[in-house]
């Protein structure tokens, strides 16, 4: 698997479980399918884009 950690902080976003300000976009590739990868550097939390989106936008 190929994994890429963006080195800037401007693109660090809040992480919905512990609530710093260390969640960070890891591009994953597996296989064929490519997936965008979200993982938190303080918590260790890991998670799809995809499930995060659909947590956040359930009605």
């Amino acid at each position: 698997m190929n994994q890429k950690f963006s080195s800037r902080e401007s693109l660090l976003a809040d992480c919905p479980n512990c609530r710093q300000p260390s969640l960070m976009l890891l591009k994953s590739a597996s296989g064929r399918k490519k997936e965008d990868l979200l993982a938190c550097k303080s918590c260790k939390l890991a998670m799809f884009a995809e499930e995060l989106k659909k947590q956040l936008f359930t009605v």
